[in-house]
């Protein structure tokens, strides 16, 4: 028998906490930084993703490693694998955002005011 819902709650929790929060930031700054808002909400469906892979790994797959349908060596190949690329993935999506819309370095700002030297005729 598989573990009880309510057990995974903790091992849930810090990642729909975790999505909650890049939806109602993604939702903040969607005015002012669209596409740095927009990766943010990927990150947070991935890490909802990931959530439901808790889930399908400790009440499925770890179910068939018991019942010897797939070895643990199997098991243990694709729980890694899958945890390493959402980890990944998150991780890569939260640092574009958070360079993302900013200039190089080499770039002149666009806001920025050129200064002038007043003409000779300003002098009085």
């Amino acid at each position: 028998m598989g573990p009880d819902i309510l057990s995974l709650i903790p091992a849930i929790a810090p990642g729909t906490l975790v999505a909650i929060t890049a939806f109602v930031l993604a939702g903040i700054f969607m005015q002012r930084a669209r596409t740095a808002a927009m990766l943010v909400m990927i990150a947070g469906l991935l890490t909802l993703l990931q959530n439901g892979w808790i889930i399908f790994n400790q009440t499925v797959l770890l179910e068939w490693m018991f019942d010897d349908v797939i070895s643990s060596d199997t098991y243990s190949l694709i729980a890694t694998a899958a945890y390493n690329l959402f980890y990944l993935v998150i991780s890569a999506l939260l640092l574009f955002a958070a360079f993302a819309g900013r200039q190089s370095l080499g770039a002149p700002a666009s806001t920025c005011l050129l200064y002038t030297s007043p003409s000779p005729r300003d002098r009085g």
